[in-house]
């Protein structure tokens, strides 16, 4: 597991996980590295899975636009290894149409959603969720 954060610190849950954690800093000069950099460390960790935390980020140093086009290459590139990427963030990029399921958290809770589906609402146990 491979947890990638903009934000300041990483969550102590990921660390306790085993995650692999990476502390980013969105930079317009790596723009054309950041796949091939992901894919890279993907492969140093061992990771099956990613979790991408505050990707707003993306949008204020590389636009709109050209964050939405990162994550989809992102989630194609990742996807062809057999990866699973998780997005999260405070606005969706336009990325809603391209994932298959998402996930809320709040307080002790969580909530998966699927598009043209009731979201299933899960109680968070011990950092899982139980359903």
């Amino acid at each position: 597991m491979l947890f990638r954060t903009y934000r300041g610190a990483a969550p102590k849950e990921a660390a306790e996980a085993g995650a692999a954690v990476d502390r980013l800093a969105a930079d317009p000069k790596t723009y054309g590295r950041h796949v091939y950099d992901l894919v890279q460390r993907v492969d140093e960790a061992g990771a099956d899975v990613v979790f991408y935390d505050g990707i707003e980020v993306e949008a204020s140093a590389y636009g709109p636009r050209h964050a939405a086009e990162l994550n989809l290459r992102k989630l194609a590139a990742l996807s062809k290894a057999g990866v699973a990427l998780v997005l999260s963030g405070s606005r969706s990029l336009g990325l809603s149409s391209a994932v298959d399921a998402t996930a809320k958290t709040s307080g002790g809770s969580v909530a998966f959603s699927r598009p043209y589906a009731q979201p299933v609402v899960c109680k968070l146990v011990g950092g899982l969720p139980q359903c």
